[in-house]
């Protein structure tokens, strides 16, 4: 039986809800719709604080979640909180990626990264305070990285590498998987792959390996699915080198800049994680996080299907419960659910809810129902410390700057409670406690 344990020893399930400030989302105008009603409505940021620290006792919510940092000074010595930083953005970027939309891919094995990723870490303001701070629990150190044929990149590492020059460390790095990995027969390589190489040593001339152009992420997964299979198991092979080579560093800034703070992952987007990528991360965190969207019987395939999930052996491909013992076998640590929610169909006139392909329901009464439907499965599962509903405040009807626009709050964008979704939470809330114990006695 797994639990966070409080600096008195005590037990803590952290059934947290992100982002809990007085600011809420920023438009594409640079307006905070429920900043300005958070003021109207209470006068100041501490009035507000003081109403929503009463509200979350009376709801049973006792941990912060993530993306709360901006908060923390106002809820110092309330709420127990953890801190979101970010690694990732500290390498360097593959020049050219992404060709099209969304994240760039970053080359990990440049020899400045290292020192690059300590020094970021003993410089944040976020980490530094947790580790001085017993009310923080940890530190998710990325979120929703892209490992993989995934619609958050175009290609992956391997198409990336090899786009750099010859001899850059990360193409080096390349080569030496491929060497390894057909135990130094070149010809077998050459065979799987159409070339003509004399040794390994020609990758260092390659500048892709596909047998179509790499466009944009939500195109370029046909051409990675019509790869062979051989092809494909490279891939994703080596996708779990480049992901241990972040995990280490990262893992390695951490400890050196903040000891003793908990490590709380890099919150895997659950479904387009493979496990040879689980493997090579978890063993450099403390605590195994993802995002985990009960995605339904029409959005899951369709996401699934998308990047390759058949073709590629994610995780998480039938629903979002049954592969959270793979997870925790393949770790042997405890799993953090980092974000999740039923979004309820809008029907004020916004246009649409954004982003496509979220759990979606169509009423707040639905909403209710499906939150006390996911917390049962989720307090269940002996190995797993906490989830995090996404998020406190419904989005703006103008959509936030990326124009996610959806009702998802446990308060409106005027501060009034959800109440469907609030008196779920109270319900459930009133007896977790109780409820894991009894895992525990089993």
């Amino acid at each position: 039986m797994w639990w966070l344990v409080t600096p008195e020893g005590h037990v803590l399930f952290s059934n947290g809800v992100t982002g809990i400030g007085p600011g809420g989302d920023l438009t594409g105008a640079g307006s905070r719709p429920y900043g300005d009603n958070v003021l109207a409505r209470h006068g100041t940021v501490e009035a507000w604080r003081d109403a929503t620290l009463v509200r979350l006792c009376d709801l049973g919510v006792a941990t912060l979640a993530g993306w709360t940092n901006a908060a923390l000074d106002l809820w110092q010595d309330l709420r127990a909180y953890p801190v979101s930083i970010g690694f990732y953005d500290t390498a360097p970027q593959v020049p050219g990626r992404p060709l099209g939309l969304n994240r760039p891919l970053r080359d990990f094995f440049d020899p400045s990264w290292p020192d690059a990723a300590l020094a970021y870490a003993r410089n944040s303001e976020p980490l530094a305070r947790c580790a001085g701070d017993p009310w923080c629990y940890g530190a998710f150190v990325d979120n929703e990285l892209p490992w993989g044929a995934t619609t958050l990149s175009t290609g992956t590492h391997l198409d990336a590498y090899l786009s750099l020059p010859a001899g850059a460390p990360s193409k080096r790095a390349l080569q030496d998987f491929l060497a390894a990995r057909y135990a130094g027969d070149v010809a077998a390589f050459n065979a799987d792959y159409g070339t003509e190489l004399a040794s390994f040593d020609g990758v260092q001339q390659l500048d892709r390996l596909t047998d179509c152009a790499l466009v944009e992420p939500l195109g370029d997964d046909t051409c990675l699915k019509q790869e062979s299979a051989a092809r494909r198991a490279n891939r994703m092979a080596f996708e779990a080198v480049v992901a241990e080579r972040y995990a280490r560093v990262v893992a390695d800034a951490v400890r050196a800049a903040a000891p003793g703070v908990l490590n709380l992952g890099v919150r895997f987007f659950s479904i387009y994680t493979h496990p040879d990528v689980a493997r090579a991360i978890v063993p450099y965190v403390d605590v195994v996080s993802l995002n985990d969207y009960d995605y339904g019987t029409v959005e899951r395939p369709a996401l699934f299907n998308l990047s390759g999930g058949p073709e590629f052996g994610y995780l998480f491909g039938t629903d979002a419960f049954t592969d959270l013992a793979t997870l925790h076998e393949l770790s042997g640590k405890p799993l953090l659910i980092g974000e999740w929610f039923y979004r309820v169909k809008r029907t004020d006139g916004a246009s649409g809810a954004l982003p496509p392909l979220f759990p979606q329901v169509e009423s707040h009464e639905a909403q209710a129902v499906a939150y006390r439907g996911y917390t049962d499965r989720l307090l269940s599962l002996p190995y797993v410390i906490g989830y995090h509903w996404f998020q406190w405040v419904d989005q703006p009807f103008e959509g936030r700057r990326d124009g996610e626009n959806q009702w998802i709050g446990v308060v409106d964008i005027h501060d009034d409670l959800r109440v469907p979704l609030a008196d779920a939470m109270r319900e459930v809330n009133a007896g977790l406690i109780e409820r894991r114990l009894g895992l525990a006695t089993r």
